[in-house]
């Protein structure tokens, strides 16, 4: 037998009980694999694989939720549940998405689903230019969300030491509403979100409201034409605004947030569509775990006491 093809065999012998080692981690750690590494966003990778193996694109969702990690800690699935009566309900938000990617996720599926009603879910951060944000083909996330976490999507984004790496981390996030990135889904994709007084991590309970001057028209732009784009296909948009803390709203602040509640308000109505938020109530720090994530006792009472206050929709006369 010629050298070269014994070297090759006999590197693939030495290499035979690292990978069957591997395997057999993999397998131990089945339920903390990650979802298949499409975009950059962990948390865009782990929601979308969700709402395929939750059996949503089969079932054809009548009410859907998108946005950052305002929708995905600060709306409580059974208020959703109850307010709409909504009999496939499923909360697409997932960390790091800003105003522009989440009014192009939400009128995808829109596209595709055509869901009776879409929850957007967002506060003023979401429209600002001082986040990096992850970007992501479209493409790749509706694959993923209609197919599943197979193994032809893999193959097709192999990153051996990215899902070592994730799956370790996901050790935490499946199993503690105490951790940030808590990605421990309900039946319907909501997290609860619960990090104890002394986990709180300073820099975010003082994070504080971004100005006017931060504040990008592109991404109200993106908000407009997702409002007159799901009403001409007979879709209801309902835009929720979680509140910020009591303790971070100085003067500046709450003219700063009454001035974008204003704006995407008029945004809406303009297009037939509804704008709730909770501000005429206060909302205490104990029921946040930073400036604007609620804790899971928060989210409940913010949802059921902002869509108490929607006017019926088109779709519910």
């Amino acid at each position: 037998m010629p050298l070269p093809i014994r070297f090759v065999i006999r590197c693939l012998l030495y290499g035979l009980p690292v990978l069957a080692m591997l395997m057999l981690y993999c397998g131990l750690n089945a339920r903390y694999f990650p979802a298949p590494h499409v975009t950059r966003n962990i948390a865009v990778n782990e929601k979308f694989a969700a709402f395929a193996t939750h059996g949503m694109p089969a079932a054809r969702p009548d009410v859907l939720a998108f946005g950052s990690s305002m929708a995905l800690n600060n709306l409580a699935s059974n208020e959703v549940i109850a307010h709409f009566g909504a009999q496939r309900y499923f909360n697409l938000g997932a960390w790091g998405l800003d105003m522009v990617q989440t009014c192009e996720l939400a009128g995808a599926f829109a596209e595709r689903y055509h869901p009776r009603v879409i929850v957007i879910a967002g506060n003023l951060r979401d429209f600002a230019a001082l986040v990096e944000r992850s970007g992501f083909r479209l493409g790749p996330v509706m694959d993923l969300a209609e197919s599943g976490p197979g193994p032809g999507i893999y193959l097709a984004h192999p990153d051996l030491v990215y899902y070592l790496r994730q799956m370790e981390s996901n050790k935490l996030r499946y199993n503690d509403p105490g951790n940030y990135e808590c990605l421990r889904m309900d039946a319907h994709g909501g997290v609860r979100l619960d990090v104890p007084r002394e986990r709180i991590i300073p820099e975010r309970w003082e994070r504080p409201v971004p100005g006017a001057g931060d504040l990008m028209d592109e991404k109200y732009a993106a908000l407009g034409r997702l409002a007159s784009g799901l009403r001409s296909m007979g879709i209801d948009l309902v835009y929720v605004a979680p509140p910020y803390r009591d303790g971070i709203r100085t003067p500046e602040a709450s003219s700063a947030i009454a001035r974008h509640a204003a704006r995407v308000r008029d945004l809406l109505t303009t297009h037939g569509q509804q704008y709730c938020d909770g501000y005429d109530r206060t909302w205490p720090d104990d029921l946040f775990c930073d400036s604007s994530h609620l804790n899971g006792e928060g989210a409940k009472i913010f949802t059921a006491h902002a869509l108490a206050r929607l006017k019926p929709t088109v779709t519910d006369r």
